[in-house]
């Protein structure tokens, strides 16, 4: 008996490894660094496939747009080396970023199957909501499943002692969404205890880029929904979906912290003072008028990927609170002034690139495919120009967003041979029942 179930578990694990590999930087993002290791077997896998078949993977449309996609960013930190600030860690920065294209390989290989793609939609979907309820006990209980404690102000969850709860949920949040919604067909009931825990989460996590990153998350999804659903149903489900987010809202108001730091980001924005916004930014605004400075020095191909930090206090502003506190943040909190000021203007311009070729090539998916707009929405929310919160050079944001980007161009752009099935039927002049 045994043996027949040995066999059975070895049996589906090597049916469902290739997924649940790809699946498995998810519920890792909520350690510190253990989410590299599957990107780098990933990437390692991919290396020798692409070293084995490079003329297949060269034609595959899906890995020239990731490519090219890539490029964008990775051209202008190679030519940042010369005046970095920081050699060392400049190079090492975009020589390790080489780990994306390889593991996309691997990526595209998996995702070919549609079985894949749906076990990759409601296992992510899966973790996320985890992550969720796991942070509501946190709240209720003083500590979560893994012992780590509420610190009566912001909640961490599985991600403690970093305030990462949030804006990774955020991130996911259009793909919670696309799961709740097929794990709800049937049954609108669950759309409430499947979505609210993870708009709570988000909401109570105290982190306030977290809340910008879940309004652009829904407005995305709000808007693909509306444009890929019968004009009726649409609405029905956004009229659904507000009127969950509110439900989560009001309950979220019911919690002091939450009500507390709600007030003071928006009276210090309202206020129109300097000292008074500087701290409802969280000391931003100190550290955006020292990076300002710094990218006028080095305007042109920045100080280098990571670079930020050695140059800080050189180029730090009189009003800078955090400098004549000896603090030297680690980037620029802002994903434009981080761009401009470690690769200057020539990685803006790849960054516009990447905007450009995204919404170019992928625009249509994102809006109408059923399939890919979820990943793609995600991946736009990773990348949105206004986040103010982790460095897009940095191994843990680069990671979560080439992840979800990757995942996106994979289920959305055809392979070949599925371009050549898909031309079969109307080159055949089939019925119009056949080609279904």
């Amino acid at each position: 008996m045994g043996a027949v179930t040995g066999g059975a578990l070895t049996g589906a694990l090597r049916r469902n490894w290739g997924w649940l590999l790809v699946l498995s930087c998810v519920p890792l993002l909520a350690t510190k660094t253990l989410f590299n290791l599957p990107v780098a077997v990933m990437a390692a896998v991919g290396a020798v496939r692409l070293a084995r078949t490079p003329r297949r993977y060269v034609r595959d449309p899906a890995l020239r747009l990731l490519f090219l996609l890539f490029l964008c960013f990775w051209i202008p930190m190679w030519l940042s080396l010369p005046d970095a600030a920081d050699p060392r860690r400049s190079f090492s920065t975009a020589l390790i970023w080489l780990r994306f294209p390889l593991a996309a390989v691997f990526v595209r290989d998996v995702l070919r199957e549609e079985a894949a793609r749906r076990r990759l939609l409601w296992g992510t979907g899966a973790v996320v909501c985890a992550w969720s309820l796991d942070a509501l006990v946190q709240l209720a209980a003083g500590a979560n499943l893994l012992g780590y404690p509420y610190n009566g102000r912001q909640l961490t969850g599985a991600f403690h002692p970093k305030l990462r709860l949030g804006t990774v949920t955020a991130v996911f949040v259009p793909v919670c969404l696309a799961w709740a919604r097929a794990a709800a067909e049937g049954r609108r009931w669950l759309w409430l205890p499947l979505l609210a825990p993870v708009f709570a989460a988000v909401l109570l996590s105290g982190n306030r880029t977290g809340w910008a990153m879940l309004a652009v998350g829904l407005a995305l999804y709000a808007v693909h929904r509306l444009l890929a659903a019968r004009p009726g149903t649409g609405l029905r489900r956004g009229a659904a979906l507000l009127a969950v987010l509110g439900l989560t809202a009001a309950a979220a108001l019911q919690h002091q912290p939450f009500r507390e730091r709600l007030g003071t980001t928006l009276g210090g924005l309202a206020s129109g003072s300097w000292e008074r916004m500087d701290e409802a930014t969280g000391r931003r605004l100190s550290i955006w008028t020292t990076t300002l400075d710094m990218a006028r020095a080095h305007w042109l191909n920045g100080v280098g990927p990571r670079g930020f930090r050695r140059l800080y206090l050189r180029h730090a502003d009189p009003r800078d609170t955090l400098a004549a506190e000896g603090i030297v943040p680690t980037h620029p909190h802002q994903f434009v002034l981080e761009i401009l000021v470690e690769t200057g203007v020539l990685g803006l311009l790849g960054y516009l690139a990447f905007w450009g070729v995204l919404l170019a090539r992928l625009g249509s998916a994102l809006w109408r495919s059923e399939a890919a707009a979820p990943w793609l929405a995600g991946a736009v929310v990773a990348a949105f120009p206004l986040n103010v919160h982790m460095a897009i050079y940095a191994s843990y944001w680069s990671t979560v967003l080439w992840w979800l980007l990757t995942v996106g161009v994979a289920v959305a752009v055809r392979s070949p041979a599925q371009q050549e099935e898909a031309a079969v039927p109307s080159s055949r002049h089939a019925h119009p029942h056949s080609a279904a």
